[in-house]
């Protein structure tokens, strides 16, 4: 009986080889994926330094520092002598580290800013669907699956670039469709879970 070593398996499978080498490569591109719509968000999401846009009827009074004024302006009323504040509508953001990002797009800050953790965790509630992928994977197969779900996230990002880029829809509708694509990028990044497997 031969001896396990290495040297002696390596003679009975083969070496490492083109063939091996090509399919740790593409193998390797099914985990490339879900890190590309998991962390991106962290870009893509970014919430830059802005402040409120205040309308040219509202008059900034100077003397009240400690007043955080990114989700209210100040208006003052010269007949009663009182100060009000009221939401703000607009804002101006920094270009100093992003030029824009979905927080700026679509004003996604103050009453609005639930909806970056909403992404994150419809994505995080869709990446749950890796049971169902190793179910899938074991009665179809890995390839078939695996290839199944390339596939599919091919056709959800260009729906979410379109979605993203587009005027065809409201400001609301978009913010709510995002949040539904984003629990399925969750469910189709499980495809690296048939990755390891491979």
């Amino acid at each position: 009986m031969k001896s396990l070593r290495h040297e002696n398996i390596y003679e009975d499978i083969g070496e490492f080889g083109p063939y091996q080498l090509l399919l740790f490569f593409l193998i390797g591109l099914l985990a490339v994926q879900p890190s590309l719509t998991g962390y991106g968000f962290i870009f893509i999401g970014a919430t830059p330094d802005y402040q409120c846009k205040k309308p040219a009827t509202a008059q900034r009074l100077s003397y009240n520092n400690s007043f955080d004024d990114k989700c209210f302006y100040k208006i003052y009323s010269n007949e009663t002598s009182q100060i009000a504040f009221e939401p703000c509508t607009e804002w101006t953001y920094s270009k100093e580290y992003y030029d824009t990002t979905l927080v700026t797009e679509w004003d996604l800050v103050c009453s609005k800013s639930y909806f970056k953790d909403l992404y994150l965790t419809m994505h995080f509630i869709g990446t749950f669907a890796v049971i169902v992928t190793g179910v899938l994977s074991d009665r179809f197969g890995r390839k078939k699956v695996a290839f199944a779900f390339v596939c599919f996230n091919a056709f959800l990002s260009a729906v979410s670039a379109m979605l993203i880029n587009t005027s065809l829809f409201e400001l609301n509708f978009k913010r709510t469709f995002f949040a539904v694509l984003k629990l399925i990028y969750g469910i189709s990044s499980s495809v690296y879970s048939v990755a390891i497997i491979l």
